[in-house]
């Protein structure tokens, strides 16, 4: 796995912070819970060992009962009668024995044995006595399991008399060993309804044996459960609030502080590469990072200025432009922008070259006389409006150019030659309507235009536009100049013969 390598943003350092703080969180309840198990396994030991106790006594206090009621039985002369003698046992087991009020109603059967440990006579199938006594020690507490119902069996000598040196037989009662552990004690830690005791049938246990054999559930500890209880509760709660600290942290951290960097970052970035950044910088309404805010509004301040600096840039970049291309006397486009327009139509990488291209020139007629008469002032005024009238009368993107003393020329794009001669006659007509008496002239001021056409966009035809326009103007001012000529092969001829003989003409090239 490649982590990215640092510097990280805030988003990476938050999420990271969040799960850090998500595993600590993760740790702090593992080990907790992990306590809790263990206080939960002491509690349960403890309870255990508790309840354990707690059947030990209720046995104990049972098998007291039945020793003092087999004591008694054991001295009474009818029993010792009845082992010698048996002729009205069965009474005597039956009603003889109740009636004397020797053994407590808990005490459910009682059964005589002779010395070999053999009852006197068969006992009743409802007692539930053994007919010969289990194979244990002698006097002995027994506990039996008899189809779910755990019993319990007390084995006695019967001597006859105080000194115990003359053995009658045995005897043996027997207790329902849950009811009168219920009767008797009071059980603090188990269960009661839980006990039962895991043995076949007919099979008999000592008290030790049984104690092992016994199954049981300790009742709860309802502090220890309380505690419990109180501590999950209380870690839960630490953890939700734990976790909506962080989520709010979180939120605060990235909608706070990471966005409005984030979107610093992306205004200088812009700002960077130079381009006419349109983001804002967004910062929250309220609660805002008083630091953020004065970056934000040191970066606007700054962005304010470079925008200042960067038009008064653009204004002198376009002021030296100007002075470059532009004519100081008329405003319009000098020979120098012409020759970089002219140059570009040539140009091996031009992306789209036009269709077609109509190249017109202009020339003042008799502007020499008029600048010698009234002076290079007024001459300047008069080429003044000629410019203004000319531009006025182009296309909207259409250039003028002054391409020197009372010359002025345009290219006209994607036109056609009806196009060109329609601009031609506009010139005229706005040159004609303008008035120059204000200047103080009184001669009409026009213009011969000669106009040079190409439709195939082939650079060697682009090429001899400006000489055939040449020819044109000229041809146009020969029959009494204020005229529009557009070249043609006729015009060719003709118009190189009065190139080479016209002395007051001077190329353009």
């Amino acid at each position: 796995m490649h982590f990215p390598k640092p510097p990280y943003s805030i988003a990476q350092y938050a999420i990271s912070f969040s799960l850090v703080l998500g595993l600590v969180l993760l740790a702090i309840s593992s080990w907790t819970l992990h306590a809790l198990n263990q206080v939960d396994q002491q509690i349960t030991a403890s309870n255990q060992q508790a309840a354990r106790s707690d059947l030990t006594e209720a046995i104990a206090e049972v098998q007291h009962k039945a020793e003092r009621s087999a004591r008694d039985i054991a001295i009474w002369d009818e029993t010792r009668q009845q082992l010698a003698n048996p002729i009205y046992y069965l009474y005597w087991r039956a009603a003889r024995i109740r009636e004397s009020g020797l053994i407590p109603s808990a005490i459910e059967a009682v059964e005589l044995y002779d010395v070999n440990k053999k009852a006197i006579s068969k006992p009743a199938p409802t007692s539930l006595m053994p007919p010969v006594i289990p194979d244990h020690t002698i006097p002995d507490t027994l506990i039996s399991n008899d189809a779910g119902k755990i019993l319990l069996y007390y084995f006695f000598p019967i001597y006859a008399d105080e000194s115990q040196q003359i053995l009658l037989g045995y005897g043996g009662l027997k207790m329902n060993f849950l009811a009168e552990l219920e009767r008797l004690h009071g059980f603090r830690n188990i269960d009661l309804r839980s006990i039962r005791l895991d043995i076949p049938s007919q099979r008999y246990l000592n008290t030790a044996q049984a104690l092992g054999s016994i199954r049981y559930v300790p009742l709860h500890n309802p502090a220890s459960d309380a505690l419990r209880n109180i501590i999950l509760t209380v870690m839960l709660r630490f953890a939700l609030v734990l976790i909506a600290t962080v989520s709010l942290a979180y939120w605060l951290v990235i909608w706070r502080v990471a966005r409005p960097l984030q979107s610093m970052s992306r205004y200088i970035d812009e700002l960077h590469s130079g381009r006419q950044t349109t983001s804002q910088i967004i910062l929250p309404g309220k609660w805002g990072v008083t630091e953020l805010e004065k970056v934000r509004a040191s970066l606007a301040d700054y962005h304010s200025r470079l925008i200042d600096a960067q038009m008064n840039l653009e204004n002198k970049n376009q002021e030296f432009w100007d002075q470059a291309h532009r004519d100081t006397l008329t405003g319009i486009y000098n020979r120098r922008a012409f020759d970089k327009d002219w140059d570009l139509l040539f140009a091996p990488g031009l992306v789209k070259r036009p269709r077609s291209v109509a190249f017109i020139l202009f020339d003042c007629d008799h502007f020499k006389p008029i600048n010698d008469t009234y002076g290079h002032q007024v001459g300047d005024l008069v080429l003044r409006g000629i410019a203004e009238s000319l531009n006025m009368a182009l296309r909207s993107g259409d250039k003028l150019y002054r391409l020197g003393g009372d010359e002025f020329a345009t290219l006209l794009y994607d036109a056609e030659l009806s196009q060109a001669r329609l601009v031609a006659e506009r010139c005229q007509d706005l040159l004609k309507r303008r008035d120059f008496t204000q200047h103080g002239v009184k001669e009409p001021v026009h213009v011969s235009i000669g106009i040079a056409y190409s439709s195939d966009g082939d650079t060697s035809n682009l090429n001899k536009l400006h000489k055939q326009a040449d020819i044109a103007m000229y041809s146009a001012k020969r029959p009494g100049r204020n005229k529009i000529a557009v070249y043609s092969q006729e015009l060719s001829t003709a118009g190189m013969t009065t190139l080479v003989a016209n002395q007051e003409t001077s190329a353009v090239f």
